[in-house]
């Protein structure tokens, strides 16, 4: 029994050492502003010439609100970068503070995804208002900009988290829903599941989002009931 009972305290005090979460080791630093089972989003904020102490981050896309002089390296506002799972440390040797929102993806691994119908894949069908910004095993990144009163066709979107770069006012017009009019604000960030919709602005001025899609992708109802054949091999 003193044997069993000495390792569960080895393991309690040891597991702190091995995971240190940002979220709990500086959460005057960092924030959660939302999670679910495949993503947490966080919101890193940091003051000039203060730091957060080596922190376990997963596999996360780190969007830059601002600019910033981070670890020595200068990184200009709406920078995107994507982050392996690793502990680092972060130092601000900057004069303003830092504004980061880290999606982080739950699958520590990277997996495969089915495939995307590509007759409504955005990245696809509408290179005019979506542009790829990044896509690697964990992630897809999408850049979405569109003009005063233009419209978006129909297109299908996987789960995903969006970050609003501009306030934005549009009509969403769904085959199942109708159309929903929306009123969002910059800087809200939010979690929306599978959908097929097609958009048409209403605003006076052009809206922009990040959209950041986990892989493998969700497309829930919208997704091919068979998967795509594979494309014959030349000989």
């Amino acid at each position: 029994m003193k044997i069993l009972t000495g390792i569960l305290t080895a393991i309690l005090f040891v597991c702190p050492l091995l995971a240190q979460d940002p979220a709990r080791l500086d959460p005057r630093h960092v924030q959660i502003l939302l999670e679910n089972d495949r993503v947490r989003v966080l919101r890193l904020s940091l003051p000039p010439r203060e730091k957060i102490p080596p922190a376990d981050f997963l596999p996360s896309v780190f969007f830059f609100f601002t600019s910033a002089r981070l670890n020595r390296e200068e990184i200009p506002a709406r920078a995107l970068r994507f982050l392996r799972p690793s502990r680092r440390p972060m130092e601000n040797l900057g004069d303003a503070t830092i504004e980061i929102v880290a999606v982080e993806f739950k699958n520590k691994a990277p997996q495969k995804s089915p495939a995307f119908p590509g007759d409504r894949d955005p990245a696809i069908l509408d290179r005019t208002h979506f542009k790829l910004d990044l896509q690697n095993d964990w992630c897809r990144v999408l850049d979405f900009h569109v003009g005063p009163s233009e419209a978006v066709p129909m297109h299908l979107h996987a789960d995903r988290i969006v970050i609003a770069l501009t306030d934005a006012n549009y009509r969403l017009m769904r085959p199942k829903y109708g159309t929903t009019l929306v009123d969002a604000r910059a800087g809200e960030i939010t979690w929306r599941p599978a959908e097929l919709a097609a958009i048409e602005s209403t605003s006076s001025h052009s809206i922009e989002q990040i959209l950041i899609e986990p892989r493998p992708f969700s497309l829930g109802p919208f997704a091919p009931k068979e998967p795509p054949k594979a494309p014959p091999r030349r000989r």
